[in-house]
């Protein structure tokens, strides 16, 4: 499948802006199940340890870690935060790329998609800092407590031995890697994706499954609506 979001930048037009500088760093981000209980503050002197030609640094973060105040710490050694958002917001993207655009590194401390979308621009990244440390509480697709994808994702270390040493430039390594994984290379166009989806959709509906479904939820409105009008009548 080509990248929804590589589509949007090509068709946008957007580039690595002219006066792009410094780093933005990407810290592994957490979600509402899964918590990161690395060292943040040895992390913040790394980044600041940066050499000049990466400086200044900015951190963006994720959603999850703005909702549960994670960049007070970095706050607090004056390192800048930006944030693109709820991730389910339409202009997500927009905001991701208008962000990105405007540094001449990134970096964080683990491989996020935020790798393949800068290199994609032609921003070098790069993994360097103290290494996550992912405790799962509820998520039912992970083992739960200490994890690491490292170990169960051989995608993850792939991925992570290219992107593991500090670079001027985008290597060609790494560009074929990124365009693989986006599926630059191979995605299929528009309208065959849509015939797969729309098949998949009719293959679904009339599938036993699918058939469960339409009844189950007909049934739900049905006694929502008897509910309502039982209501107001009572009213």
């Amino acid at each position: 499948m080509y990248s929804p979001a590589v589509y949007y930048r090509k068709s946008r037009k957007v580039k690595k802006a002219e006066r792009a500088h410094g780093t933005i760093a990407f810290p592994a981000h957490t979600t509402p199940s899964i918590e990161d209980i690395s060292d943040f503050e040895a992390y913040i002197d790394q980044l600041v340890a940066l050499p000049e030609k990466f400086q200044p640094v900015s951190v963006c973060l994720h959603m999850h870690d703005i909702n549960k105040g994670k960049y007070k710490p970095f706050l607090k050694h004056n390192i800048p935060i930006v944030t693109a958002g709820n991730t389910s917001d339409y202009r997500f993207i927009e905001r991701f790329y208008e962000i990105l655009r405007k540094y001449s590194y990134a970096t964080s401390n683990f491989v996020g998609a935020y790798a393949y979308y800068a290199v994609e621009l032609g921003i070098p990244f790069f993994i360097y800092g103290n290494k996550q440390r992912y405790i799962n509480k509820s998520d039912p697709n992970i083992p739960v407590g200490d994890f690491d994808p490292y170990k169960t994702s051989e995608n993850y270390k792939i991925a992570y031995d290219i992107f593991s040493e500090l670079v001027d430039s985008v290597t060609q390594e790494q560009k074929e890697l990124v365009e693989t994984n986006l599926g630059i290379r191979d995605g299929i166009t528009r309208g065959r994706m849509a015939c797969v989806l729309y098949t998949s959709l009719l293959k679904y509906i009339f599938s036993r499954r699918g058939i469960r479904h339409i009844i189950s939820s007909t049934k739900k409105r049905i006694q929502n609506r008897i509910k309502i009008a039982t209501s107001s009548k009572e009213r």
